[in-house]
């Protein structure tokens, strides 16, 4: 169970974007994608859930047994929140996607469609005394109706307010906006309506600062739309004077009736408001003054329906462990909890049934007794997750392992490491499995277990033919430009499982070569050769395939080692070493043969810096984390010679990825539920030393660490691990360097809460 002490970092994960610097894990972090809560909304018969930057709808009546249908959106930083909004008989989702704007969606009951005219990236209307147009960042969104019109009420973070009109056409047309002061430093953080009366909507606004607005939507004169404040409130927190300066870190509303309703995270609190048509508009009726009220476990998000709240909370309070909170309004009292770590967004479509959202497992159907007491049904998988990665420069590339028409490659920048952003993305028609680059970061591999390995160009003189240079975006890591599929006939028809790119200087001339490790145990190797001339062609030169047949046991993973070498872990055959170039009388070309083994222990896989060091690490079922001496035997240093160096050992589990630092750090993930990070310094092979242990929300599958620009052209570079967790998507957390210590805060240069109309 994940404690109190333990949720600070899952705490920060999501909703906290501050970090400071090394390599012992820092207490902050932030999440791809940023959306945790409200990304659950539907209808009486269908549920529309957002994970990542993809969208997808689920039949409530066939939840578990049917396939959903999903949309992929240019959502840079992640599908942040959602609405659904209903016209007639047409369905839509409005979704808030970040610096990818605002997207309104139709749901036709088996399909999505996206129509350009719904989507706004850019308004004519920027901040004071900047140039237009400005570029959106909408967080949070709600559709209403005011004067006849169906609109949308944004949460701009470069802004302040901005209200769109929606028609069926469909289209967008910003109508009103309100600009926010910076002065402040206050941030708006959620937005939910009211029905003031039928067909007039008002909208209700909660801000960092404690401060809560009713906003109403009119037309002035000539007819022009204005955002009009009808009233706000600070609200009050147990035991905090009012006049104290607080800043939530986040905080949730939902609206129910007449009553508004808010969690916030940082010390738990629930609070109620009433809300009325005319002065004081807002009050608060829980908890009442100098009472102290109900506190829950870092909730984060809360659905109401019927006598019940339900709230999902990460952390243990008051005996009850983290996961759904069903709370009787009546009295404030937990009833009953479904115990359930990486809870997230939940929707309720009834007084006995909801649906939760898991960052470990995805999405689940939950039914309430007439007593409030939950019952978990199967867990179904979203069509959303981080599986592989792999790090170059200011980018990190992943694939999803999904057998899913939305699957693919996604290019991510992580320059700035506290909002990691989608800057390209590449479909695969099957599964893809692992990622590759070469030496020069001109070419990017991608294996698929269907087609094979799709190739692309991150390079502009890198092409596959002259045709090429006619794009007019040239090809870079953020526009990869896709190459020639190297298909499975090539492998002998097995699915490709592990690749990797190694180099070697044959008379001064560079060649790539790319390895192929197949599901069969098959490793095939292609030289990968570079005509001369500009541009140079891509080729892949399959009639040089060297096949490697022999490798024993059950090869999963393949790492090379210098220029000659590759490792493979082979499972109960632990791991072997091939020598690429072992024919000494063709010294220049693909001759595979075993150099070494190390047969003990079961390896899952092996990794080694990245500065040529002597050492590598396997991770081994049995024996934790094993340290191998490549070059053992002095006497004949050029000869791969194995031999155990260390072990370390994990309490239980099994170690499931490796990453050695260039400064002889060891980056490791586990099976386990928690204390599933470790930090190991390597810098004296034969003790590793424990530097840090963390856990990661989701369900780890892989990592590494890079090292990116700081918060400021003029701040220290940063360090980052970089977690796959699957349906959880992609954890960052920064590390730490004792030689460093400087703490630095990423905070946000936001808005003030309400417009100056407010009284």
């Amino acid at each position: 169970m994940i404690n109190r002490q333990t949720l600070t970092l899952f705490l920060a994960i999501f909703l906290l974007p501050a970090l400071t610097w090394a390599d012992a894990f820092s207490p902050m972090g932030t999440r791809w994608p940023a959306g945790v809560k409200k990304t659950l909304v539907g209808n009486s018969t269908t549920l529309f859930g957002a994970n990542g930057d993809i969208l997808a709808a689920y039949p409530k009546g066939a939840f578990e047994t049917t396939a959903p249908a999903s949309i992929r959106l240019n959502a840079p930083e992640g599908i942040a929140t959602l609405d659904y909004l209903k016209i007639g008989g047409d369905k839509y989702i409005i979704a808030a996607c970040g610096t990818g704007g605002l997207q309104v969606v139709k749901f036709d009951g088996t399909s999505f469609t996206l129509h350009g005219d719904a989507v706004v990236t850019e308004s004519t209307h920027p901040r004071k005394d900047t140039p237009s147009p400005a570029l959106l960042n909408i967080a949070g969104c709600v559709g209403f109706e005011a004067r006849g019109a169906h609109l949308i009420a944004t949460i701009d973070n470069n802004f302040g307010y901005r209200v769109f009109k929606f028609t069926t056409t469909p289209s967008l047309e910003e109508v009103a906006r309100q600009e926010l002061s910076r002065d402040l430093y206050t941030m708006l953080v959620d937005i939910d309506r009211w029905n003031k009366e039928p067909g007039h909507d008002c909208i209700l606004t909660v801000a960092q600062n404690r401060e809560m607005g009713l906003l109403d939507i009119t037309k002035g004169i000539h007819d022009q739309w204005e955002i009009k404040g009808l009233g706000k409130l600070t609200f009050d927190i147990p035991n905090l004077p009012s006049t104290a300066l607080l800043y939530m870190s986040t905080l949730t509303l939902r609206v129910a009736d007449d009553t508004a309703h808010v969690v916030e995270n940082s010390m738990g609190h629930f609070l109620s408001f009433g809300i009325q048509g005319t002065p004081p508009y807002l009050s608060q009726t829980y908890p009442i003054a100098d009472s102290d009220g109900i506190t829950l476990g870092y909730p984060l998000d809360l659905s109401m329906g019927g006598a019940y709240a339900c709230i999902t909370t990460l952390a243990d309070n008051d005996d009850n462990p983290p996961g759904v909170q069903v709370m009787k309004l009546a009295n404030k009292a937990v009833v009953g909890t479904l115990a359930q770590e990486g809870a997230g967004a939940v929707h309720q479509t009834d007084a006995t049934t909801l649906f939760l959202m898991d960052i470990k497992s995805g999405l689940s159907k939950i039914t309430l007794s007439t007593s409030g007491s939950p019952a978990q049904g199967p867990h179904v998988a979203t069509p959303f997750a981080v599986d592989e990665l792999l790090a170059r420069e200011n980018h990190l590339f992943f694939v999803d392992g999904l057998d899913s028409d939305k699957a693919g490659v996604r290019v991510m920048d992580i320059l700035n490491a506290t909002q990691p952003k989608c800057v390209f993305f590449g479909p695969t028609n099957g599964r893809a499995c692992d990622l590759a680059v070469d030496k020069d970061f001109y070419r990017l591999f991608v294996a698929d277990k269907s087609e094979g390995v799709y190739c692309y160009s991150m390079n502009s003189d890198f092409v596959s033919s002259e045709d090429d240079l006619d794009n007019p975006e040239p090809p870079s890591p953020i526009a990869p430009l896709p190459l020639a599929t190297l298909g499975i006939e090539h492998f002998d028809h097995e699915s490709p499982l592990s690749i990797t790119v190694s180099s070697k200087n044959h008379g001064g001339v560079n060649t790539d070569y790319l390895h192929v490790l197949t599901e069969g145990g098959k490793l095939f190797s292609f030289p990968l050769p570079v005509p001369l001339g500009s541009p140079q062609i891509h080729t892949i030169d399959t009639d040089e395939r060297v096949d490697f047949v022999d490798l024993p046991g059950t090869p999963k993973t393949v790492e090379p080692f210098a220029s000659d070498y590759l490792l493979v872990a082979c499972g109960p055959q632990g791991l072997q070493v091939v020598d690429l170039f072992s024919n000494p009388d063709t010294p220049g070309t693909l001759s595979h043969a075993i150099e070494a083994s190390h047969t003990a222990g079961l390896s899952n896989t092996v990794n080694v810096s990245s500065d040529g060091t002597r050492h590598a690490c396997v991770a081994d079922d049995g024996a934790g984390i094993v340290t191998l001496d490549l070059f053992a035997d002095q006497n004949t240093p050029a000869l791969i010679t194995l031999a155990k160096k260390s072990s370390y050992t994990i309490d239980s589990g099994h170690v499931i990825d490796l990453f050695l630092t260039d400064n002889n750090n060891l980056y490791a993930v586990t099976d386990q539920s928690s204390d599933n990070l470790l930090i190991l310094d390597m810098s004296d092979p034969s003790t590793p030393g424990l530097l840090s242990r963390e856990t990661s929300p989701g369900s780890p599958r892989a990592i590494v660490a890079a090292t990116t620009g700081g918060l400021s052209s003029d701040s220290p570079s940063l360090r980052a691990a970089y977690i796959a967790d699957g349906q959880g998507g992609l954890t960052v957390r920064q590390t730490t360097n004792d030689d460093n210590s400087q703490e630095q805060v990423w905070h946000d240069d936001s808005s003030s809460c309400f417009i100056q109309t407010l009284r």
